[in-house]
């Protein structure tokens, strides 16, 4: 006997599909949260789509393809009992933290192999041979294809351009913790909005003008660390799920009907009023880099009452985003193991945010939730 569940009408709002009885307000809030999608280039549509030899070979070995050409590179303590690819089901199972590392530009010994960022900037005319030569198991034509993908992706472009510079030892290449574009409407990041190159010089006041942002050297015998909380912490390692650079979640992206105002003041910083962690780390990045922040009603607030959120939260953000939609041009649950990857990743972001916020409630609060408990 077959049982099938009553049909449900999907959002009204954002269009995601529903199942029998799920909440109406789960995907964006009731059309509270809107945000851009994405499109996948064909040739990616084709690989995790397709049922050809060579298309399950990718999806196969997708985590592969992908951590080969990922920006950063991740450390990560994972079950490797549970990620056989010819047997059983495939698990990504994560124990502990998650952290991701943009490495120097230049490898520091010759004799080892290149990884992540320096395959886009050390001898880049040559990176299909460099990539293969590094991991001889990938497949040519697919990484020579995906190498013309990510032509287009802004991270690559700028590198690529950085690496024509004369004496570029005399330089620091910064990238930014968050382009600063609205996502609730698509706004492909340009090269000149994801990073900048500045001249490093210690009486420079402009270098140390915002330390939320990422410093990366030609050599300095050390990795940098990509915060979880950074709009580039997904676009640096997901590049086949975002090749054209889309910002991931950060912490001033506004709810419908918000916009947020920078302001040039310097009060001192009240987070007593925040009701969540990313509202305190919006407000703490804002003064940090030696602004405010402010976030203004584009409604009369007769019509806002039931709002308590301005600002659209990490777990509402990836809710939003793994959606099953009509129409969908992102396919970001087509990409199989690496999507167990991404979901496992962004949700220990989540709880490390929660965790963040009693502590830093702890200390505003003088310990209450201690007390309580």
């Amino acid at each position: 006997m077959t049982i099938f569940l009553p049909k449900v009408p999907s959002c009204k709002h954002c269009g995601a599909y529903r199942f029998y009885r799920e909440s109406d307000h789960i995907c964006c809030s009731r059309g509270e949260i809107t945000l851009a999608e994405s499109e996948l280039p064909p040739y990616l549509v084709s690989l995790i789509t397709g049922t050809s030899a060579k298309s399950k070979e990718f999806q196969n070995m997708i985590r592969t393809y992908n951590n080969h050409f990922a920006f950063t590179s991740i450390g990560i303590s994972c079950d490797g009992r549970y990620q056989r690819r010819d047997r059983g089901i495939y698990t990504v199972k994560v124990q502990g933290q998650v952290h991701h590392y943009l490495d120097d530009l230049f490898p520091q010994d010759a004799s080892k192999r290149m990884k992540g960022i320096q395959f886009y900037f050390y001898d880049s005319e040559h990176q299909v041979s460099n990539r293969i030569s590094t991991l001889p198991r990938l497949d040519v034509s697919i990484v020579e294809n995906l190498v013309e993908v990510l032509e287009s992706n802004p991270y690559g472009q700028f590198l690529k351009q950085v690496s024509q510079l004369e004496n570029i030892d005399q330089y620091c290449i910064v990238i930014r913790s968050d382009p600063g574009l609205d996502q609730r409407r698509y706004n492909k990041p340009l090269s000149n909005e994801v990073a900048a190159v500045w001249i490093e010089d210690e009486n420079d006041e402009n270098v140390n003008a915002d330390m939320l942002d990422i410093r990366v050297y030609t050599k300095s015998g050390r990795s940098h660390s990509v915060e979880y909380y950074y709009g580039c912490y997904d676009p640096l390692q997901y590049v086949l799920m975002f090749p054209r650079g889309e910002p991931g979640w950060h912490s001033n992206i506004p709810r419908v009907g918000y916009t947020i105002r920078r302001r040039t003041d310097t009060q001192e910083m009240n987070i007593t009023n925040c009701g969540s962690f990313e509202e305190i780390l919006a407000r703490e990045q804002q003064e940090f880099k030696g602004t405010g922040i402010d976030i203004d009603e584009d409604v009369p607030s007769s019509q806002n009452q039931r709002r308590k959120r301005k600002i659209v939260s990490s777990r509402e953000y990836y809710v939003y985003k793994l959606q099953d939609r009509i129409n969908d041009k992102s396919y970001i649950l087509r990409f199989g193991r690496l999507f167990q990857q991404y979901i496992v990743d962004n949700y220990i972001k989540i709880e490390s945010m929660w965790l963040r916020f009693l502590i830093t409630n702890q200390k505003i609060q003088g310990g209450n939730i201690t007390k309580d408990s």
